[in-house]
């Protein structure tokens, strides 16, 4: 991974467009520096959340023996592997099919064994590849290297990013922007060399496209973004022809029809029939996708206001206050009204604006998923609202330049300070949990979770109060009864712990 990242770096560097800056060199040390300073609290994290089950105590990665699972049956893991089943596990930790993610997890194991900073330091390397490479694409597409740089800096730096890169286990939601942002330089930079290297550029295009949707399946709408930058980038009209468009986008889709062959009929998301609608019903769900909308790219465009989200966060839609779907349903008219006017007016960053709509709709509870909210979800269509972040700060940088300097000084700063901290928060189970509980004291698994971290550790009374909350608040966990028996058989075992040895003795 590192030396193909690696070698798309130097491929591009002598972009004309970036190269005009004459400080590509120091932009890439610039990033690769604040990646590293920003998450270096995450090396000193342990394994944390699934990354006990995929991970930790799992035999599945501990032997290179293991990796023809990775084209049978037993590939796929079930949502009750995680909760319900004791450990050792042998389970890819996957319930859809990500071969690619699995691939590395073998790969990490090899190098790392069970010490948690080596995989650490691999998502926190993968990060910085991924935030190089946004670099890149800003300044091909807008053609403008200090754009490219500070889209690249807010991408870094935001806050929402912190949860896929501490949690070992969410790391496919970096591996899948990797081979997306490659695919879309391979492709655009085909555009610009002779029609024999763009031939092999676009191969190597649909190669990280196919390589791509097999990390994570949410790269899987990528062909729309190559005819968005076609048609509104380029101008190029001509893409709305059936025989042209069939001539520059077959091989992309035929990769698609591929995949989705796979993922629905060879090895189908295990966990699709037990997910539910959002609010029992189709409209409540589709609600729920708007809202979810809106809260995703508040989050983004106000970082200050990001911060960890419990477990299977599932909102109660039913009990959505009236005001806040008024807030969104202009907020959607406003977001209609803003994409008319990029095409009037700025095409390019119509097309960043599309790259967010678009990539959120495969995390969008279209299709429900068992986690309905996740900042991890947000890893690959955060890139969009960067890019637009890169523009208007640098619009701000040449109209009021003192004050664009405050500006984005600010904004980094604020970045670094929320992702900073809340990284220590991932440092372990019952950090990260008591905050749960303080954020969100109305949140049931925000209790179950606690209560479970108590009871690991083997603090039976703290487990007993947040284990009975739980339930007091309607959880249907049945690890929640379980480990209160346990804990009543102990107290019970303490205040009489010898009895039936003495009944034998006496008779």
């Amino acid at each position: 991974m590192s030396s193909f990242g690696l070698g798309s770096i130097m491929l591009f560097k002598h972009s004309a467009e970036v190269k005009a800056s004459g400080k590509t060199g120091i932009n890439v040390l610039i990033l690769i520096v604040l990646g590293f300073a920003v998450y270096s609290n995450v090396l000193s994290n342990g394994f944390i959340g699934d990354d006990h089950v995929v991970i930790e105590k799992n035999l599945f990665y501990r032997s290179w023996n293991n990796w023809p699972h990775l084209f049978d049956k037993t590939y796929l893991s079930h949502q009750g592997d995680y909760f319900y089943k004791e450990p050792p596990y042998f389970s890819s930790g996957a319930v859809s099919y990500r071969p690619m993610i699995s691939l590395f997890y073998f790969l990490d194991f090899h190098l790392w064994q069970d010490n948690p900073f080596g995989w650490h330091l691999d998502s926190i390397l993968l990060h910085i590849l991924n935030v190089v490479l946004v670099y890149f694409l800003g300044s091909m597409i807008l053609r403008n290297a200090k754009v490219g740089l500070l889209s690249a800096v807010l991408f870094c730096v935001h806050p929402i990013q912190s949860e896929v890169v501490n949690a070992i286990s969410y790391r496919h939601g970096m591996l899948d922007a990797f081979f997306v942002l490659g695919a879309f330089i391979f492709y655009i930079k085909g555009k610009e060399v002779s029609q024999k290297w763009g031939q092999v550029l676009y191969v190597l295009s649909v190669v990280c496209y196919f390589l791509g949707v097999f990390s994570r399946e949410s790269a899987v709408v990528f062909p729309i973004m190559l005819f968005l930058y076609d048609y509104f980038i380029l101008g190029q009209k001509e893409v709305l022809q059936p025989v042209e468009f069939f001539r520059r986008y077959i091989w992309f889709y035929v990769v698609m029809a591929f995949f989705l062959f796979i993922y629905f009929f060879v090895f189908p998301n295990t966990a699709l029939p037990d997910n539910q609608l959002l609010g029992g019903s189709l409209g409540l769900h589709v609600l729920s996708i708007v809202l979810n909308f809106f809260r995703y790219l508040f989050w983004l465009i106000f970082p200050m206001f990001v911060n960890v989200i419990p477990p299977l966060y599932a909102p109660d839609f039913t009990n959505t206050p009236f005001k806040e779907i008024i807030i969104c349903c202009m907020s959607f008219l406003a977001f209609v009204v803003l994409a008319v006017q990029c095409l009037k007016i700025e095409k390019k960053a119509l097309l960043f604006l599309l790259w967010f709509f678009v990539f959120f709709i495969p995390v969008s509870n279209v299709i429900p998923l068992a986690n309905p909210v996740a900042h991890r979800f947000m890893y690959l269509p955060s890139i969009g609202v960067c890019v637009l972040g890169g523009i208007f700060f640098e619009r701000v940088l040449c109209e009021f330049r003192k004050l664009g300097y405050v500006l984005i000084v600010g904004m980094v700063l604020m970045s670094c300070s929320m992702t900073f901290s809340i990284n220590m928060l991932w440092k372990n189970e019952l950090r990260l949990f008591l905050a749960l509980v303080r954020l969100y004291p109305e949140n049931k698994k925000s209790h179950e979770v606690l209560g479970m971290a108590y009871f690991n550790l083997g603090l039976y009374q703290e487990a007993k109060t947040y284990l009975r909350k739980a339930l007091e608040m309607g959880s249907t966990d049945p690890r929640m009864q379980k480990e209160l028996k346990v804990i009543t058989d102990k107290e019970t075992e303490l205040k009489n712990p010898s009895g039936p040895l003495e009944q034998g003795v006496g008779q």
